[in-house]
């Protein structure tokens, strides 16, 4: 660092402040230096120029063999002050979170039909003003150069805002929107691609344990049929984004496609993947040998196969033809499920749901414990019934 006859004076309401006065000062690489003095003598300043957030009257500021003549982003600079959490930053968070914010969200949503619940969550929850720290960064500069005391607190102020907000809003924006009454169900969703005898049996089941499901088929036929079940059915295409859209695929935990059509299904769980987690998203085992492939795969590329792989969509329909039954039956330290193995010899195990409604579907090949208190859902024969 070398300061080569730096001077700096700063423009105040009383008149001029030299603080700076042909200062020359070298330090060697990887010294260490110190400025010691009373407040107002200049420590600051010099600490600023070399960081380049301000610029001298005369002289030069070199770092590195370089010449300062904008912000360094090899430089850090520690206040003196806790400027971050300044009690006047903290209140003036306050006023606008209390005040501001409220008042701004009630004008803006006036004629819109919000609803008052819902107003109160904007007004919580409003944009944090990411750009205004931006700008504010700039002004604050720009006051340091001209010696506006003070001039930190405006970058303080912006980001004890943002660092605010974002801190009330992702701890407090789930619980205020259910005290509000705004969340809905907490329970599953799922998404089946298919609208088939198995499909339909299985969202009638989980409709009865509470958990909400959402079919689609591009075939009208169909999907009119399990609208005729009572069942919450859309004709259209997977891959379309308004029909993805309506059968709440943003909202769903849970995505299973079970056509009977491997390429279909591997595609529908590919697209699915990219918005809920690999984990959640399934498909039934290819019906082909020569797809059987499709079951090594990597998860990341399509759907985890469910239940297992002799659970193709072909044989699930045999079963059916055959009198098998979709069922629930509620596991207890009394009837455990050991014993359910024991009466359901022959039965599919497909997904437990838990005391919270989760739907966890059965993956091929791995095993999940059911604990007391669990639904287990399974196809089972007509004797068990």
């Amino acid at each position: 660092i070398v300061i080569d006859g730096v001077s700096h004076t700063y423009k105040t309401n009383t008149g001029p402040l030299p603080v700076l006065d042909d200062l020359t000062i070298r330090v060697p690489r990887h010294g260490f230096s110190a400025i010691v003095g009373p407040s107002g003598c200049g420590k600051s300043t010099v600490t600023r120029l070399v960081a380049g957030l301000m610029k001298p009257d005369s002289g030069t500021v070199w770092l590195h063999g370089e010449r300062v003549m904008s912000p360094r982003s090899t430089v850090g600079m520690a206040f003196q002050n806790p400027v971050l959490l300044e009690w006047r930053s903290i209140l003036f968070l306050v006023v606008l979170v209390v005040i501001v914010r409220p008042v701004s969200v009630a004008g803006a949503t006036i004629g819109v039909g919000l609803t008052r619940a819902e107003r109160i969550f904007l007004a919580a929850t409003a944009p944090r003003g990411i750009v205004a720290a931006s700008i504010a960064s700039v002004f604050a500069l720009r006051l340091s150069e001209e010696g506006v005391p003070g001039a930190q607190i405006v970058l303080s102020a912006t980001f004890t805002v943002i660092v605010g907000t974002v801190l009330l809003s992702g701890l407090g924006a789930r619980p205020l929107a259910r005290r509000l009454g705004l969340l809905g169900d907490d329970g599953a969703h799922v998404v089946i691609v298919g609208s088939n005898d198995f499909t339909m049996a299985l969202a009638e089941v989980l409709g009865r344990e509470g958990v909400s499901s959402s079919l689609v088929d591009a075939d009208r036929l169909s999907s009119q049929r399990a609208r005729m079940r009572g069942l919450d059915s859309w004709s259209g295409s997977i891959f379309s984004v308004q029909d993805v859209h309506e059968v709440g695929l943003d909202r769903a935990s849970v995505f299973l496609a079970a056509t009977s059509n491997d390429e279909l299904n591997a595609l529908a769980c590919r697209m699915a993947a990219e918005t809920l987690e690999r984990r959640h998203v399934f498909q039934l085992p290819p019906s082909r040998p020569s797809d059987s492939e499709i079951g090594r795969i990597s998860l990341g590329l399509f759907g985890r196969s469910a239940f297992s792989m002799e659970a193709t969509a072909e044989r699930l329909d045999d079963l059916l033809l055959e009198g098998w039954k979709v069922s629930a039956t509620n596991i207890t330290k009394e009837f455990s499920v050991r014993d359910w193995q024991e009466q359901h010899a022959d039965g599919v195990p497909l997904a437990v749901i838990d005391g919270k409604r989760h739907l966890h579907v059965l993956a091929a090949g791995r095993r999940r414990s059911v604990r007391g208190g669990e639904r287990l859902v399974a196809l089972v024969p007509p004797r068990a019934e």
